[in-house]
């Protein structure tokens, strides 16, 4: 199992680069100018179409095998999105092309690659994942069936074993020739009845015993070396892997299948481990951590009232949800300010200069289109060369549920979730805050206004003893 996962792994690494490669050459022809020839721009289309195909098979196979069950998520969006790339690619051959089926010989002897190498097989998950809604379907089937009066046995059939197949087409197939030479050597001899019957007075020659034993030797020599001939051809043939083996054992096959069927079971068994993983770690996050965490956030969130008060001479307002709460506080870098102190996202240059792009005018020619999947492989691969391209796996040589990932990223959700009722009760801590600094002031101005009154009827006390 170890070398097995060591074979995938080292397939999704290759797959990978080749998932690089064709995004680059996507990237270089649309930046580069429209094609106008339309046999070149058919051409490019195919090697790019030619190129997901074989990546495509590869994914499929990766994830069909591959027990990890975090790398198979990555594996699904990829596999998904190369799907979706390829029907793309097939509508720009046509609408180019226009028929529907694509001849891509000239481009295959290009690449080297032979036509086996891009047949489109149904992806091996589209049947194991939907097996239980399958079964439903089967099951009211039948129940429709029965209750229409059908036959029980009418939609019952018997699987033949291979051996007994291969075994069944030779007797027939040497049924058929049997009949053949039966049928020769019947025309031969009512051609032999017709000549002694045109000749009746040709003479029989006859030969000696020596020559006789002679020609008898010249023809069974010619049959063995005949025979002996067809022999070591045949074997050229098995050995260059041109022609099966006679005797053709399934022993190995079947082997590739049990082990094949023995990783299915495995890629069960560790997706329940990671589904339980994930509620048992957020859970020991939340009751660890949880703590220290909430008082972490409430004194950084008093440190900034404190800082706001004595550099504005006033509590601050507390951000809104939609504004981002206190994820604004810990993290003050990730918000630009334009001139007039409005929030820009870091996204919004980029956007103003693809349409000021989008503005200019089209050269004619051929280019391709916008794609819906094109970018979902793109951040693919980006994820893949961030946590998987150098990881170091050698603590999960079983491939099973890798604890540390999930550790870091629900130690990000329950982050939020405790930042989130931090919010909540640092804004009433806030409002009181002021409420009490209202209350202050308020105080304060009574105070003033009380002093402000004894000071008068004291200066009119010493005016009437002056007097």
């Amino acid at each position: 199992i170890t070398m097995s996962n060591r074979t995938y792994n080292k397939l999704w690494v290759d797959t990978q680069s080749s998932i690089k490669d064709v995004i680059n050459i996507e990237d270089q022809q649309q930046q580069g100018r429209p094609e106008k020839d339309r046999v070149a721009a058919f051409k490019n289309i195919a090697k790019i179409y030619i190129r997901y195909i074989v990546i495509y098979q590869n994914l499929d196979f990766c994830y069909d095998q591959m027990v990890h069950p975090q790398k198979r998520l990555l594996l699904k969006t990829l596999l998904d999105s190369t799907i979706g790339r390829i029907i793309e690619l097939k509508h720009e051959l046509v609408n180019l092309d226009f028929i529907e089926f694509s001849f891509v010989d000239d481009v295959l002897a290009e690449m080297k690659i032979t036509p086996d190498k891009i047949d489109i097989p149904i992806p091996a998950y589209f049947k194991r994942d939907r097996a239980e809604e399958i079964a439903y379907w089967d099951n009211l089937l039948k129940e429709t069936l029965a209750k229409m009066g059908a036959k029980k046995g009418s939609d019952e059939i018997k699987v033949m074993d291979k051996d007994e197949a291969i075994k069944l087409l030779q007797v027939h197939e040497r049924a058929r020739q049997g009949r053949l030479r039966a049928k020769l050597m019947m025309d031969i001899r009512k051609t032999e009845k017709v000549e002694k019957v045109k000749d009746p007075t040709e003479e029989v020659l006859s030969l000696d015993q020596y020559a006789a034993a002679v020609r008898i030797q010249k023809l069974w020599r010619g049959h063995m070396t005949r025979k002996f001939v067809q022999r070591k051809r045949e074997e050229e043939l098995i050995f260059i892997g041109m022609m099966p083996p006679p005797e053709y054992s399934t022993v190995f096959q079947q082997k590739l299948d049990e082990i094949s069927a023995f990783r299915r079971e495995l890629q069960v068994e560790y997706q329940g481990e990671y589904e339980r993983a994930l509620v048992e770690v957020k859970d020991e996050l939340r009751e660890t951590e949880g703590p220290d965490l909430t008082e972490g956030m409430k004194d950084q969130i008093r440190n900034w009232f404190n800082k706001e008060k004595e550099d504005q001479g006033k509590f601050p307002d507390y951000p809104s949800d939609e504004e981002g709460g206190s994820a604004l506080i810990f993290n003050p870098d990730l918000v630009i300010h334009d001139s007039d102190g409005e929030v820009i996202k870091t996204g919004d240059k980029g956007k103003k200069e693809e349409k000021r792009e989008g503005e200019e005018e089209e050269e004619k020619g051929f280019r391709l289109g916008p794609s819906d999947f094109l970018n979902s492989l793109k951040d693919g691969d980006k994820t893949f060369s961030a946590t998987w391209s150098n990881r170091d796996e050698s603590h999960n040589p079983r491939q099973s549920v890798d604890e540390l990932m999930i550790r870091d990223e629900k130690k990000t959700e329950v982050e939020e979730e405790i930042r989130r009722q931090v919010d909540n009760l640092m804004r009433e801590e806030l409002d009181l805050l002021k409420a009490a600094v209202e209350r202050d002031k308020g105080k304060k101005g009574k105070i003033s206004k009380k002093r402000k009154k004894g000071k008068k009827g004291s200066k009119k006390g010493k005016k009437k003893k002056d007097k």
